[in-house]
């Protein structure tokens, strides 16, 4: 008899190695094949953070769409509001309010009802029409504004006895005589009526002498105007420059009394019926109060300034 060695137990050693093997292989298999999935999923979707901030980006501009139409005619409005007594610029902010708000009409319209190519052109044409002529209207409007103004008659058999009292209520020199320097005298005018004053102040003049006899007849001269609008009750403060500057010499006899310093000026202003009203103006230096006071009553300034 002859006997053979048992291998049995080798026989399913082996065999329960080769089944480890081959379950090993198939989980890396299934773990390459995941990986690869979400690798083309990743390439194919953006991540969400991305994606969020795409989202904002598109919410912010669909957000200024919609406000910044309605923040120009806002804005155009307030304008209009704040500086309603200058009416040229309240009439030209009215008209880009105006303006603003169809623009924005159209654009609603577009985006929701008008899908055709027909009948947003005939809109747009629509739209282009209407803004050419408020625009049209609106320069009308502030032509006739500045060109015009109200005329206002009192009624038959009437007497108006409201009217503007334009008066300098404070004047003095812009600072001391200074040698070679024009002159300028700061002063405060106020209306104290009751009626809205048209004010002209033409033809500064200075004059001096360095020493007597001092004439009391004076001539206008030539400089800038000065124009302003003057309502009841209220005050303005400027400056009238002198286009004449005094050497030291002069300065020096004025100061001291020997000399003699007179500025005055050509003045009116008008109501709203167009009547006339004269507003003299004519100081003199003197030397104790070191600046201007009243001209005395004997000076007389005749000669018409030139136009």
């Amino acid at each position: 008899m002859l006997y053979l060695p048992y291998a049995g137990d080798n026989v399913i050693h082996n065999l329960g190695a080769v089944k480890t093997k081959c379950v090993t292989i198939t989980d890396v298999s299934r773990a390459s094949t995941h990986k690869r999935s979400e690798e083309g999923n990743s390439r194919k979707n953006p991540s969400a953070k991305t994606q969020n901030k795409e989202n904002e980006q598109k919410g912010w501009r669909d957000v200024l769409v919609w406000v910044i139409p309605l923040g120009i005619g806002f804005l155009l409005t307030l304008i209009g509001v704040i500086y309603s007594s200058i009416k040229w610029l309240a009439i030209a902010s009215t008209i880009g309010a105006v303006i603003a708000f169809l623009g924005y009409f159209l654009f609603l319209a577009e985006w929701y009802v008008w899908k055709g190519t027909a009948a947003r052109k005939r809109a747009r044409i629509i739209f282009s029409i209407l803004s050419v002529g408020i625009v049209t209207i609106g320069s009308i409007w502030v032509y006739r504004v500045w060109a015009f103004k109200p005329q206002i008659v009192p009624p038959i058999g009437e007497t108006v006895k409201d009217r503007p009292f334009v008066f300098y209520k404070l004047d003095r020199l812009s600072e001391p005589l200074t040698p070679d320097k024009p002159l300028a005298v700061d002063f405060i005018m106020t209306n104290s009526g009751t009626m809205e004053a048209d004010v002209t102040v033409v033809s500064p003049t200075a004059h001096w002498d360095d020493k007597p006899p001092f004439k009391t007849w004076l001539k206008y001269l030539y400089g800038d105007p000065i124009r302003l609008k003057l309502e009841p009750g209220r005050s303005f403060q400027g400056t009238i420059r002198f286009p004449q500057a005094l050497s030291k010499r002069t300065i020096e006899a004025i100061t001291s009394g020997k000399g003699r310093l007179v500025v005055f000026a050509k003045g009116e202003y008008k109501d709203v019926f167009g009547r006339t009203y004269p507003l003299p103006y004519c100081r003199v230096y003197d030397k104790e109060f070191r600046n201007l006071v009243f001209c005395p009553p004997d000076y007389k300034i005749d000669g018409e300034p030139p136009n």
